[in-house]
């Protein structure tokens, strides 16, 4: 009986002990338990990488990937640090024939490793968990390309691993991506000129929790580029994805106008670009149905004082940000290139709403258009500056603003000015800051013969000695003003110059008369109250 007392126990607790190591995130040679992807794997060990930073683990490191592909299997990468030249994820027959070239292997593995380097190690070198290092000063270190592939690529991912770089084009390059390529837990670390990630005609992919490092906002290029090249892109989703320390840490769309193909539904939440010196994010030509939601923006400045933290720009349509961060920027959000270019400042459908600009260095924002631009907001924002500037809080470009509305908007104290170059007191929506009220009677400038209409649409004279009216400044095409003559002083060349009536007979105006005017962009056109 006490054997079988003895046996009972010992068999209770090797059960309680397998139990406990089915549990377990232990890793075998083929298989480790517990999470599914885990559950078919090869380890590059069997491969013969060795991971000690010196020895170089480029066929080890391809031979596994390759098998893994070939046999519907993952790849699991031990702690270290494996150094390598170029990684190849599609079939090509002179630099990887061993991916399996049969429609349907076209990335269908996940590669996972021990952990990525945070932040604070990569800017220090001090490197972590599973890292993947390439010597290859050309690149890009990992390559996935998927346009000559039965059904492009699609279920490729990267996990719990780093991949490092110090090349002259990209880290990580995904082209044909389409339908769950995933990033999640991975960092990635430029230490040369090229960019972060460069991604194109990309379709239905979620990314999770990735950093991407440059080596300095004056020395690496695109911290992470998503455009269509060929064919159209879209439905991508970023979560807690980061870029710092490259010259632009985000390019979404195509930096020229014209450039390329429609790259659409982009979805950006809880992201962050950190230390740019010419912008932080860039939606240019090609995008459509953009958002940027929770998100941060911080520290986009040079020596010139026009770092853009946003730049939106070149035939987009479809943005909105909200929600979101701007810090201790240059200019914090500009809509429109600003340079004159044909197609740079068109931007529709352009919502800018509760976000919160902070620390602002010289502008908050920046507002350009063209005649192709419609239906824009800037409302429920919050405005403060960098106590060391003086800056501008909204600047707006032109007369032109069509479908324009602003406000209401929050300014601390402490601005040059919270609007800058205002000319349709028209864009204001229930703006509760102290600006234009367009039905108050303003005092047109006294002895000036071409005065400014742009605070309000009626205007009372107050001459003080002879002045002669030959125009009106600062009017956009459309604007109808009334002038009430409120002196005997003024006098109105309607004979040679841009004011139209009264057939062209100059008129002297006694008090109280008054002057009803309609500009079409290059005349005024006048009925007036007296003989």
């Amino acid at each position: 009986m006490a054997r079988l007392r003895a046996l009972i126990s010992a068999i209770f607790i090797l059960t309680l002990f397998c139990a406990a190591s089915a549990n377990a995130e232990v890793y075998f040679d083929r298989a480790a338990p517990q999470k599914s992807y885990r559950a078919r794997v090869v380890n590059v060990r069997e491969f013969g990488a060795i991971g000690d930073g010196a020895s170089d683990d480029t066929a080890a490191l391809q031979s596994a990937i390759n098998y893994a592909a070939s046999n519907s299997l993952n790849v699991y990468i031990p702690g270290g640090r494996y150094r390598f030249g170029r990684l190849y994820f599609h079939y090509d027959s002179a630099s990887n024939p061993g991916w399996p070239g049969d429609a349907g292997k076209e990335g269908r593995v996940i590669i996972f490793g021990d952990g990525a380097a945070a932040g604070y190690d990569v800017m220090y070198s001090k490197f972590k968990g599973t890292v993947l290092d390439s010597y290859d000063p050309d690149g890009p270190a990992i390559n996935a390309d998927g346009a000559n592939v039965g059904h492009r690529l699609n279920r490729l991912k990267f996990r719990d691993l780093t991949v490092r770089a110090a090349n002259s084009t990209e880290v990580v390059r995904f082209y044909k991506a389409n339908h769950f390529v995933t990033l999640e837990d991975v960092t990635i670390s430029q230490n040369g000129t090229g960019g972060g990630v460069l991604v194109e005609d990309a379709w239905v992919n979620t990314w999770k929790d990735v950093y991407i490092y440059g080596a300095g906002e004056d020395y690496s290029g695109v911290g992470l580029v998503f455009r269509g090249v060929v064919t159209a892109g879209g439905n991508n989703v970023l979560i807690n994805v980061n870029t710092s320390a490259f010259s632009t840490g985000w390019q979404i769309g195509h930096e020229e106008y014209g450039s390329g193909v429609m790259s659409s539904t982009f979805t950006c939440i809880s992201c962050q670009s950190s230390g740019a010196s010419r912008y932080g994010v860039l939606i240019g030509h090609g995008a459509k149905s953009v958002s940027w939601i929770g998100s941060y923006i911080e520290n986009s400045q040079n020596s010139t004082g026009d770092a853009v933290g946003m730049l939106i720009k070149g035939n987009v349509s479809g943005v909105t940000i909200e929600n979101s961060h701007f810090g201790s920027n240059d200019i914090g959000l500009q809509i429109g290139g600003g340079n004159g270019k044909a197609g740079e400042d068109s931007a529709r459908n352009v919502r800018v709403l509760a976000n919160n600009f902070l620390r602002c260095r010289h502008y908050c924002m920046k507002v350009y258009t063209d005649s192709s631009s419609r239906y824009r907001e800037v409302k429920y924002n919050t405005f403060s500056r960098d106590t060391s500037f003086t800056p501008v809080g909204v600047f707006i470009q032109d007369s032109s603003q069509h479908g324009l509305e602003v406000g209401p908007n929050d300014f601390d104290n402490g601005f040059s000015e919270n609007y800058q170059n205002i000319k349709r007191a028209d864009i204001f929506q229930t703006e509760q800051n102290p600006v234009v009220n367009s039905r108050a009677i303003k005092a047109l400038p006294q002895n000036d013969a071409n005065p400014s209409v742009a605070e309000s649409d009626i205007f009372k004279t107050s001459n003080a000695y002879a002045t002669t009216l030959t125009g009106f400044s600062e009017a956009y095409a459309g604007k109808e003003i009334t002038v009430i003559f409120g002196d005997s002083n003024t006098r109105v060349d309607f004979s040679n110059t841009t004011l139209k009536g009264r057939s062209g007979a100059d008129w002297s105006p006694s008090t109280d008369d008054h002057m009803s005017c309609v500009y079409d962009g290059t005349n005024w056109y006048c009925r007036v109250s007296g003989p």
